[in-house]
């Protein structure tokens, strides 16, 4: 079983290496430019962590020290989708920082509600047990980040009449994706123990399925239609009547199909 998880664990960081690539390669590193930092970053992490796999106090240490970097840049990747999506309407740009902050403080509230929620009895945030400290840390920004994604996904299929990039939207989504998956993950070693195979298997799973996500849609997205050239023509405010008009008629069609 173990030999499996790590083979499972190197394939998923290779795909992830590959990832990288093919974000430079199709011409991407320019747009998402933290992401793809934040892609590298982790491919290293994980590099380093394998190596010292089979000495669990000093593998758990390097995890626990590491974690915060990696949630901070994440954390960055968020924004730099936020800013990619919004890229070709300008005078979004002040209101959008406006819904941003204010998503960040409803993650940030809902973070700090579930910090003492279903955690183990013998669990707590002493600074002598870091693994403890890394994982709940990591369970409770995920939360907020969770919530921001969720938050700006809603302004897209909002704002539909704002043209966004494919590459941008499909980032979103699997930055998402990635929150999410990582809010179980440390809900999963929390529960059922890192020395369990068990409790590895959702981390080392979801890291091949950011590495697939990373490597194949992201990239696929680029064939989309590009909106670079057409900014002079969305400088107009955005009509918000609108654009709730257009989603309770888009949310009323499926209602009426289904009944």
């Amino acid at each position: 079983m173990t030999s499996l998880l790590l083979g499972v664990w190197c394939v998923g960081v290779a795909i992830k290496a590959l990832a990288a690539w093919r974000l430079v390669r199709k011409g991407l590193f320019h747009r998402l430019p933290i992401f793809w930092a934040y892609i590298v970053i982790g491919v290293a992490r994980s590099l380093v962590l394998l190596n010292f796999y089979w000495t669990p106090r000093r593998y758990a240490e390097i995890a626990a020290d590491s974690l915060p970097m990696m949630l901070l840049t994440e954390a960055f990747a968020i924004t730099s989708v936020f800013w990619a999506v919004t890229e070709n309407f300008p005078r979004w740009r002040k209101p959008g920082t406006i819904s941003l902050s204010a998503l960040a403080i409803i993650g940030t509230a809902a973070a700090l509600l579930v910090r003492s929620a279903a955690i183990p009895k013998d669990w707590g945030y002493s600074w002598v047990q870091p693994w403890d400290i890394a994982l709940l840390l990591q369970r409770n920004v995920m939360v907020g980040m969770a919530v921001v994604l969720l938050g700006v996904r809603f302004l897209l299929a909002l704002v539909r009449m704002v043209p966004v990039h494919p590459v941008a939207r499909r980032a979103a989504d699997v930055l998402l994706i990635d929150v999410l998956l990582g809010m179980v993950n440390s809900i999963a070693v929390m529960w059922i123990g890192r020395s369990n195979p068990i409790g590895l298997f959702w981390p080392v799973m979801s890291g091949l399925v950011n590495g697939f996500l990373w490597a194949v849609l992201l990239p696929a997205a680029a064939d989309g239609r590009e909106f670079a050239h057409a900014r002079p023509r969305y400088q107009e405010a955005i009509d918000w009547r609108g654009c709730f008009a257009d989603l309770l008629g888009r949310l009323r069609v499926p209602f009426l199909e289904r009944s």
